[in-house]
C-alpha cells in the first residue's frame, strides 16, 4: 500500500476522534478537566482559534495520550476542521498535559500500599491476584515515543 494512502485509510474526523475519547474519558471527569483548564488557560499555538478551541485542543490532548497516535497523523485527520500543523499541537498538547497534571493531583488519589492490599481482598480476584501489589503505573514513567 502507498504510503498517502495508509494515512487516508485511518482517517477519522473530529467528530469521531470526541466520540472515542468521551468512550474512555467518562463525561464527569472530561467535562472536570475542561472546567480546571479554562479556569488556568494555557496560551496556545494556532492562526484561526474558533469557538472552543480549548476544548478541542483538550480532546485531542486526551486523544493522543489514549491512543498513542502520533501529533502528525492528527494533524491531518483533523485539517478540515482545525488547521494546526503537528508542531503547533505538540505544544498545544504539552501545555494541556502540565495542566492536566496539576489537576490529577488535585482529583486523583493514589492511595497507600495497604489500601490497595484491602481493595485486592475485596475485589473479588482470584487468591493468587489478591496478593499482587501496583509497584508502577504508566503515569510513573515518562512516555517514550517518537512525535510526530
Amino acid at each position: 500500500m502507498h504510503a498517502r494512502s495508509q494515512v487516508w485509510a485511518f482517517m477519522m474526523s473530529f467528530a469521531e476522534i470526541e466520540s472515542l475519547v468521551l468512550k474512555r474519558v467518562k463525561r464527569p471527569a472530561f467535562e472536570s478537566m475542561l472546567a480546571f483548564v479554562q479556569a488556568n488557560p494555557p496560551d496556545l499555538w494556532g492562526v484561526e482559534k474558533p469557538r472552543g478551541f480549548l476544548r478541542m485542543n483538550l480532546i485531542l490532548a486526551l486523544y493522543n495520550h489514549l491512543t498513542g497516535t502520533g501529533f502528525h497523523k492528527i494533524s491531518l485527520m483533523i485539517k478540515s476542521t482545525l488547521n494546526l500543523s503537528k508542531r503547533s499541537l505538540s505544544r498545544n498538547c504539552d501545555r494541556i498535559f502540565k495542566l492536566l497534571d496539576e489537576w490529577s493531583n488535585v482529583h486523583i488519589k493514589a492511595g497507600t500500599q495497604n489500601e490497595w492490599r484491602a481493595a485486592a481482598r475485596k475485589s473479588g480476584f482470584s487468591v493468587h491476584a489478591q496478593d499482587a501489589d501496583l509497584l508502577i503505573d504508566s503515569v510513573d514513567l515518562p512516555l517514550e515515543r517518537r512525535r510526530g
